[in-house]
């Protein structure tokens, strides 16, 4: 079973800084003052300079898989000139390995989402933002970020993918054959046929197997072994309705036809209230079922 965890990058819980504590943008201020970047102030406490340009017209937008590349620092004050405001690496674990991340409306940090919907794809990115954007008054789980923290983001945008191009780019990479694509974008690839068994479409499915998947970083992870928390979903019984009974197939769905914006969380939420979620918000899921028996 696979949890996705909104955390590093996500999303704080509903925790805040006082908003008359100026000495973040001070700091952020001070950092800059050194710096050879020319980084512009959108005007919510973000500073941004583009440090690395694409020729792509692609722009993310939500509902969307990102691809990206990362480095956090935490501004700090130079120990051996505590007048100099430095950024000391804290997370460079996907500095050149790619990280993807479900995205939607809240599901990053205030100031990257933010700083992220301004990037084209291929981009790279340099974002300073004060703890109000950032981790606020929490810190960050592993305590690497202390709470009330000004941190810089060093951002690449490898890619953001819509659904479509996430469910036809995993077809292809498997070497899979649609059998079927229903009007609302469901595919069935039967792998195991049986033409004299009943159809299931007008008669009850009594029993199936099955083993549920979401597509995630190019690939497909587990999060139902059982499939009983699909079932009750559009694409499932879209697919299911092109079987017969003895056959075996994978449906592939896009989440407009399973949990769409939504997802589905979990009631365990991290040590600084973040969410985990079984599945993510518009996240394709992928159904692979054996029909038994329908009347």
């Amino acid at each position: 079973m696979s949890f996705l965890a909104l955390v590093g990058m996500a999303s704080c819980s509903d925790s805040s800084v006082d908003p008359t504590n100026t000495s973040n943008l001070e700091v952020i201020q001070s950092y800059i003052d050194t710096q050879p970047l020319s980084f512009s102030a959108t005007g919510s406490g973000l500073y941004f300079v583009t440090t690395k340009a694409s020729s792509s017209t692609v722009l993310p937008a939500f509902g969307q898989e990102l691809e990206l590349r990362y480095t956090l620092s935490v501004l700090t004050r130079s120990t051996s000139n505590t007048n100099v405001i430095v950024s000391q690496a804290v997370d460079t674990a996907y500095d050149t390995t790619s990280t993807f991340f479900p995205f939607f409306n809240g599901s990053l940090k205030a100031g990257l989402q933010e700083g992220v919907l301004k990037m084209h794809e291929g981009e790279s990115a340099a974002m300073l933002m004060p703890a109000s954007l950032a981790f606020k008054d929490v810190g960050s789980p592993d305590k690497t970020v202390a709470a009330n923290s000004s941190v810089r983001y060093d951002v690449t945008l490898v890619r953001a993918r819509t659904e479509e191009q996430q469910i036809n780019e995993y077809i292809a990479a498997n070497n899979l054959t649609v059998t079927t694509t229903t009007t609302n974008g469901v595919r069935v690839i039967r792998t195991t046929a049986n033409p004299t068994g009943a159809a299931v479409s007008g008669n009850t499915v009594i029993a199936t197997t099955a083993l549920v998947k979401q597509l995630r970083g190019k690939t497909a992870v587990d999060f139902d072994t059982t499939g009983a928390n699909v079932k009750n979903l559009n694409g499932y019984t879209e697919g299911i309705n092109q079987l017969r009974v003895g056959e075996t197939a994978t449906l592939i769905f896009p989440s407009a036809r399973g949990y769409a914006e939504v997802g589905v969380k979990t009631t365990t939420t991290t040590s600084n209230g973040n969410y985990l979620y079984r599945v993510a918000p518009y996240t394709p899921l992928l159904y692979t079922v054996t029909v038994v028996s329908a009347r």
